[in-house]
């Protein structure tokens, strides 16, 4: 991921934009979802672009580096992968309080389920004072 950015894009060339930290979070988020789940998603959205539609609107995860590394209260303290870094990450569907699903972000939600990516639907409850 650095690199072809590096080649591709990033600050120094045109293709795709991402600053330094947008990239360095990019790749706490795959080292999170691990390559597999990474693969299953690209390959899914790669079949049929019309995929993309529905895609949760948000990404939230945070990173342990080493065993114990987060005090002990990641569910992954027990599995440190690439480097002793382990992670957790989550997708999230925004909702406001009147918003349903659409079919096609039910099927997403369906889908990360299936393929073993933590994923729920927030719903904001808000007042204007």
């Amino acid at each position: 991921l650095i690199g072809g950015v590096g080649r591709f894009g990033g600050e120094s060339g045109g293709g795709c934009g991402m600053s330094e930290a947008e990239l360095m979070d990019a790749c706490e988020v795959a080292m999170c979802l691990g390559g597999e789940r990474l693969g299953k998603i690209l390959r899914h959205v790669l079949e049929d672009p019309s995929r993309w539609s529905g895609f949760p609107d948000c990404v939230v995860w945070r990173m342990c580096r080493g065993r114990g590394g987060c005090g002990g209260s990641c569910r992954h303290r027990d599995q440190v992968g690439v480097d002793g870094v382990a992670g957790e990450v989550r997708l999230v569907e925004v909702k406001s309080q009147n918003d349903t699903l659409s079919a096609a972000q039910v099927r997403w939600l369906m889908y990360l389920k299936e393929i073993g990516v933590s994923s729920e639907v927030l719903r904001v409850n808000y007042r204007v004072r």
